[in-house]
C-alpha cells in the first residue's frame, strides 16, 4: 500500500519514518506540517534523515505553519528549538540543505493539503499522521471525497484514558490543533473509520523499558545522538520511553498485528480550557457501531520486537 507520512519533524517522527523506510514501505511524498517545531526546521529534520539515508526519490512538501485557531505551541524543553534536540550542528545543515536542493527534494510548487488531495483522489493512499492533524484537515476542507477515498488514516494523536503529556488529559497532538482533530474525526467517522494509536497505549502499554531503549539506540548512532535529549528529559520524569509516532507507522503497516481493537464514538474537546484537544471516547456501548473509530490497545509483541529490531540498525 502506498502512503504519505504527513509529520511535524520531532524526534519521535524522525524515528518512525526511519523505521517505514527501512522497512521499505511505499511512501509517495511527506508532508511537513508545524508543531513540535518550526515548519522550516520540519522540512530541515526530513531532509537531514533522507540525506542520511541517502533516498532521494520521495518527495517533500510544505503544509501549515500553525494550527487552524490557535497560536502555535512547541516544546522546546523536551525536543530542543529544532525539533531534534538542537544536535545538528549548522555546517551539517548546510549540508542537508545542499543535498536537498541538489536533488530537488523540497516541492514548493505545491503544498501539502493541496498534494494530500491530488494523491488521495488519484491513487487512493493511505496517510499516517504523525503531528497535528492541521494539513490533514486543510485537505478535507478543500475536498471532502478524501474522507472516503483515503485508503487508511491512521493518526497518532489523543488520549482516550484520560492521560495527557501536554496537559493532564491532553495529548500534544490533538491539544495544539483541536479544531483539527476535529474535523478528521467527524468527516471520516462514516465513510473511512480512523485506527488511532494514542497516548495511553504509548507510553502505559507499549512504554519501552529505559535500559532497553538505551542499548537499543547505541546500535544507531544517528537515532542515538537526535534523541540524547528527549532521553534524559523523558527518563528524569516516566517510567518508560514512550515511542508514540513509530507505533503509528507500526500500525499502519502491520495492521494484522493490532491484538486488540474497540470501535468506539469519539468527540474531540475544541474550546480553551482544561480539557482543550481531550479525546471524549463513549465507553458505555459495548455493542459494534456504525459510526465510530478504531481505538488500538495492545500491539502483539513480536511485531514491537520487530520495530525494535529495526531502530537498532
Amino acid at each position: 500500500m502506498k502512503f504519505i507520512v504527513d509529520t511535524d519533524g520531532g524526534v519521535d517522527d524522525v524515528m518512525a519514518l526511519y523505521f517505514l523506510l527501512k522497512s521499505n514501505a511505499e511512501i509517495v511524498g511527506i508532508t511537513c506540517v508545524g508543531g513540535n517545531t518550526h515548519l522550516h526546521h520540519c522540512l530541515n529534520n526530513v531532509t537531514a534523515l533522507l540525506h542520511h539515508l541517502n533516498i532521494s526519490c520521495v518527495p517533500v512538501f510544505q503544509g501549515a505553519v500553525q494550527p487552524l485557531t490557535y497560536e502555535l505551541l512547541r516544546c522546546p524543553e523536551f525536543m530542543g528549538e529544532d525539533g531534534l534536540g538542537d544536535t545538528l550542528d549548522e555546517s551539517h545543515r548546510q549540508q542537508v540543505k545542499s543535498w536537498a536542493a541538489e536533488h530537488q527534494i523540497v516541492h514548493a510548487d505545491m503544498d501539502a493539503a493541496t498534494f494530500i488531495v491530488d494523491q488521495v483522489v488519484k491513487n487512493q493512499v493511505g496517510i499516517i499522521c504523525l503531528g497535528p492533524l492541521t494539513n490533514i484537515a486543510m485537505a478535507m476542507n478543500k475536498c471532502p471525497d478524501i474522507a472516503e477515498k483515503c485508503s487508511k488514516l491512521v493518526i497518532m494523536g489523543g488520549s482516550t484514558r484520560g492521560v495527557g503529556n501536554i496537559s493532564e488529559i491532553g495529548e500534544y497532538n490533538f491539544y495544539v490543533d483541536p479544531h483539527a482533530a476535529h474535523i478528521c474525526i467527524e468527516k471520516t467517522r462514516w465513510r473511512n473509520p480512523v485506527k488511532l494509536v494514542d497516548w495511553h497505549l504509548s507510553s502505559i502499554v507499549h512504554g519501552v523499558p529505559f535500559d532497553d531503549m538505551e542499548l537499543l539506540l547505541k546500535k544507531n548512532p544517528f537515532l542515538d545522538h537526535i534523541s540524547m535529549g528527549l532521553m534524559a528529559k523523558v527518563k528524569a520524569q516516566d517510567k518508560s520511553f514512550p515511542l508514540p509516532d513509530p507505533l503509528c507507522a507500526l500500525v499502519a503497516i502491520l495492521p494484522d498485528h493490532c491484538v486488540k481493537v474497540v470501535k468506539k464514538r469519539i468527540q474531540i474537546e475544541t474550546s480553551e480550557g482544561l480539557c482543550r484537544g481531550y479525546s471524549v471516547v463513549d465507553w458505555r456501548d459495548d455493542t459494534q457501531i456504525e459510526d465510530g473509530i478504531h481505538i488500538i490497545q495492545e500491539i502483539d509483541q513480536d511485531s514491537i520486537k520487530r520495530l525494535l529490531q529495526v531502530l537498532s540498525d
